[in-house]
């Protein structure tokens, strides 16, 4: 519920709409649009109990300068939910919203454009039908001007994970963020956040982002200690730089850990055998550090002191020049 609530509140936002739709909808509409005229319209034509889910968007927007598009946008986190029929919910939606306006302007004899898009949150891809045609049991030929040809446009969060991570719209960052497993994929979401931020117009947008950061990261990472309501929106530069610190610490600390449990690791199984492979294992960190940046030469020349201990300068020395 917690994760509808956020994705709502930032695709109501018209910054946020365009982003999705500029990188990850159909090809050529997000240019067709008029974003400035964008209203969300769900409760006016659906209500707001029964036949709408509280995450669901439905919007209305003008559309090649002459007419007004109606987009459903669905937030999916459960690809369970609905089991193979959340296509059954596009299309009710669609024949709802056409009923709606067809009760409304009696005398047009047209009806509107619709384009339903399901958002894909969910932590593996989405496997279920997107058309209506992948549900329906086989039929004679002669049947087949008679059922009705839907589908829907996926966008599939778990599936563009390679695209978001190259790229910095608002949509790629929450995607990016939502699906962190590590603390250097947390780090690059807010780097990204800090980025966005040269933009003054999505201030908002990133304050979101970070609180959501925030929240989904405490839960991998307790030891961070930091709650969403420590984002503020007056110093938001500020806390991006809060959160980033508290990445880098809990970093250091993990590296640091992984050299001591090295050289324990050997020293307890009392062979000098394991005790090399503490120490290569160690060394390989820092190398890997050495090279994302983490770490300067200093660094590196210190850690790998005490890792190696008095006596082994010229040690220290070769691994410091195999690193140039």
């Amino acid at each position: 519920m917690q994760q509808d609530q956020t994705y709502k509140e930032l695709f109501l936002q018209p910054e946020m709409l365009r982003a999705l739709l500029e990188v990850y909808g159909p090809k050529g509409l997000a240019e067709s649009l008029d974003f400035s005229t964008l209203e969300d319209i769900g409760t006016e034509l659906l209500g707001s109990k029964g036949q709408k889910r509280q995450s669901d968007l439905i919007f209305k927007i003008r559309f090649q300068e002459k007419c007004f598009l109606y987009l459903i946008l669905l937030l999916e986190v459960q690809q369970s939910q609905y089991r193979g029929l959340l296509v059954l919910r596009m299309l009710e939606y669609i024949t709802l919203i056409w009923k709606k306006i067809s009760d409304k302007e009696k005398d047009s004899k047209t009806l509107p454009p619709v384009l339903p898009i399901l958002l894909h949150t969910g932590h593996q891809s989405f496997t279920r039908p997107t058309s209506i045609q992948e549900i329906l049991s086989p039929y004679p030929k002669f049947l087949a001007r008679f059922q009705p040809s839907f589908e829907f446009f996926l966008v599939d969060e778990f599936s563009q994970q390679a695209k978001a991570r190259k790229l910095f719209d608002p949509a790629s960052v929450l995607f990016l963020a939502n699906h962190a497993d590590t603390i250097e994929n947390y780090q690059l979401a807010i780097q990204r956040m800090q980025t966005l931020l040269l933009d003054e117009k999505l201030g908002t947008i990133v304050e979101q982002l970070a609180r959501w950061l925030v929240k989904i990261s405490t839960k991998h990472l307790p030891e961070m200690q930091l709650r969403p309501e420590d984002i503020q929106a007056s110093q938001l530069k500020e806390s991006l730089i809060m959160v980033q610190n508290r990445f880098e610490k809990m970093r250091q600390t993990e590296y640091e850990k992984g050299i001591i449990f090295g050289v324990q690791q050997g020293v307890q199984q009392g062979m000098q055998q394991g005790v090399q492979q503490g120490m290569q294992q160690s060394l390989q960190i820092l190398e890997s550090l050495y090279s994302n940046g983490t770490l300067s030469i200093k660094d590196v020349r210190e850690q790998a002191q005490k890792l190696m201990g008095k006596g082994c300068d010229s040690l220290v020395e070769k691994f410091l020049i195999s690193l140039k």
